[in-house]
């Protein structure tokens, strides 16, 4: 039955018109390619699609959990550093039960390759991805939390690698410090055929400046432009690889 409100939720946040899903193979959960079926992801894995770079180091981060005992449940206390995103994310009443994911720990390293100048300050990228093909139309998001140093966001071309932080877009760059808590990453590629390579294998435009530690949550890479609008959120994205 189609909603008479066209879609906006009581607390009056848009939601997107189509469900995205997300391309990358274990839905930027951590927890194994493919995907798990189920609501856990008992095991951390690396994931192959995030190249360290300049001398980036990855590590295990905190995890969701399930039924947790934050909200009521008996599975285990949720880290703080998670236990922030999810209260950013969910409604209070929806905390407690969840897919369960990994968050990768980077710290950047003393590499100074590809610079980006922000705020004054030089980031370099901590890691890439794959070159592989990807469409003219495409969404990059994910979530990040800076516990020291310093990541730099470029504003990107036009349309090209539109940049939004927590859905409001942003024509300067961005600089994200330990202060600001989680942020919400989002890269809106359009690009005309004549003017695309391709490929694009830093299509995230996360810069850290060397030794900068922080926290990478819930990556999505899905073809198409999702929704975007102040205060709009995405969690974890299925991946197709969960239902096949």
């Amino acid at each position: 039955m189609a909603r008479g409100d066209g879609g906006r939720p009581r607390d009056g946040r848009r939601e997107p018109a189509a469900a995205p899903f997300n391309l990358l193979k274990d839905a930027g959960r951590f927890a194994g390619s493919p995907e798990p079926q189920t609501t856990a992801a008992a095991g951390y894995a690396a994931p192959s699609y995030v190249i360290a770079v300049n001398g980036a180091i990855f590590a295990q981060g905190p995890k969701f959990v399930h039924n947790n005992t934050d909200y009521g449940g008996a599975a285990g206390a949720l880290h703080a550093d998670v236990k922030a995103l999810v209260d950013k994310l969910k409604d209070p009443t929806h905390r407690r039960y969840g897919i369960e994911f990994h968050t990768l720990e980077i710290t950047a390293g003393s590499g100074t390759g590809t610079v980006r100048t922000i705020n004054g300050i030089s980031h370099y990228p901590p890691f890439t991805m794959f070159s592989a093909p990807i469409p003219p139309q495409l969404s990059f998001n994910c979530h990040v939390l800076v516990r020291s140093g310093s990541i730099g966001l470029p504003p990107g071309s036009g349309s090209q690698s539109a940049l939004h932080v927590d859905g409001v877009r942003h024509t300067v760059a961005q600089q994200i410090l330990p202060a600001d808590g989680w942020r919400q990453v989002t890269r809106l590629f359009t690009r005309s055929g004549p003017l695309f390579e391709g490929y694009d294998n830093i299509l995230h435009g996360i810069f850290a400046t060397p030794g900068t530690e922080f926290l990478l949550a819930a990556p999505v890479l899905t073809p198409g432009i999702i929704p975007m609008s102040p205060g709009m959120y995405y969690g974890v994205v299925p991946s197709l690889e969960a239902w096949r």
